[in-house]
C-alpha cells in the first residue's frame, strides 16, 4: 500500500456501526483495493512492456546469432579452402626444394668441371703459346720452302708451252 493510505486491512478491522459496517471504513477499504488494483495493473503493464522488450531483444539476438552462425560457416569454408591452398603450396614448396637441390648439385658438378677444365687449360697454355708461335712463323716457312719453286715457275710454264708445241708438231709430222 502507498503511504498515507488506510490501515484497514480486511473485514475484521472494519468498525461496525448501528446498521452494519461504517460507510467511511467501507469506502476506505474500497479505495485501498482500487489503489492496489491500479498499482497491480501498472506493474502488469510495466512487466508486459519489459517482456516485449526482452522478446524483441531475444529475437534480435537470435537473428544476430543466426547471422553469426552463417558467417562462421562461411569462415569455416574459407578456412578449408585456405588449408587446401596451404597444402598445395607446401607440396609445391617441396618440389621447389627438390629442384633447388638438383640445381645446387648441378652447380657443384659444373664448378668441379670448370676447375678441371681450368687445370687442363693451364697445362695447355704453354703448348698453345708454342703452337701460336709456330703458326705465326708458318707463312714465312711456307714462303721460304716454296720460294725456289715460285722463282722457277715462269720458266716451268714456258717449258710446258714449248713441250706442248713440240709435241703437236711431232704428231702432225707423224700423221703425214
Amino acid at each position: 500500500m502507498a503511504t498515507g493510505s488506510s490501515v484497514i486491512g480486511g473485514p475484521d478491522q472494519i468498525s461496525k456501526g448501528l446498521f452494519g459496517y461504517r460507510r467511511s471504513d467501507v469506502e476506505q477499504l474500497l479505495s485501498d483495493r482500487d489503489h492496489m488494483l491500479r498499482q497491480a495493473e501498472t506493474r502488469i503493464r510495466s512487466a508486459e512492456a519489459r517482456i516485449g522488450e526482452l522478446e524483441d531483444a531475444l529475437d534480435h539476438s537470435e537473428n544476430r546469432n543466426a547471422t553469426v552462425q552463417g558467417q562462421m560457416v562461411q569462415l569455416h569454408e574459407q578456412l578449408a579452402q585456405m588449408q587446401q591452398q596451404i597444402d598445395g603450396l607446401a607440396a609445391r614448396n617441396a618440389q621447389v626444394e627438390q629442384y633447388a637441390g638438383r640445381v645446387r648439385a648441378e652447380a657443384q658438378r659444373m664448378a668441379t668441371w670448370k676447375e678441371h677444365i681450368h687445370g687442363i687449360l693451364v697445362q695447355m697454355g704453354p703448348a698453345v703459346d708454342r703452337l701460336l708461335l709456330l703458326v705465326d712463323g708458318a707463312p714465312a716457312r711456307v714462303e721460304e720452302a716454296l720460294s725456289p719453286i715460285a722463282t722457277k715457275m715462269p720458266m716451268l710454264v714456258n717449258l710446258m708451252k714449248d713441250f706442248g708445241q713440240t709435241s703437236q708438231s711431232r704428231q702432225a709430222a707423224a700423221g703425214r
